[in-house]
């Protein structure tokens, strides 16, 4: 078996670094639009923050269907979003298999918009 430090240890060429930096570039825009717009809706529709006697801001549906599933789905989509986008970085420099943070990062992005669409 290798070490996985000496793995580690291992230079990434200077044509990975930049292709690597510009997904994660990318990632970062996309995520710096939509993260905050979960939280956003977290927040909104969230029970303990708005109460069921409050009424929903305008254009929203009173109770959306299957709104308490969809607000959990969301949570955790941003969750795992954000560590993807944070582990991403992290392993910026380092060999190995990178290339899964930021597929990570698209699909709980897009699995949170749909949960986002469910709730809105």
């Amino acid at each position: 078996m290798s070490d996985p430090a000496a793995v580690d240890a291992l230079p990434v060429p200077t044509a990975t670094r930049w292709i690597r930096r510009g997904t994660m570039t990318v990632g970062l825009l996309v995520g710096a639009i939509l993260l905050p717009l979960f939280g956003w809706l977290l927040i909104v529709f969230s029970p303990e923050v708005t109460g069921s006697h409050e009424p929903p801001p305008p254009g929203f549906h009173a109770e959306p269907p299957g709104g308490a599933v969809a607000w959990v789905a969301l949570l955790v989509a941003s969750v795992a979003a954000v560590t993807c986008l944070a582990l991403g970085w992290i392993r910026l420099n380092r060999p190995g298999w990178w290339w899964f943070w930021p597929l990570g990062l698209a699909g709980c992005l897009a699995a949170g918009f749909v949960a986002a669409e469910t709730l809105v």
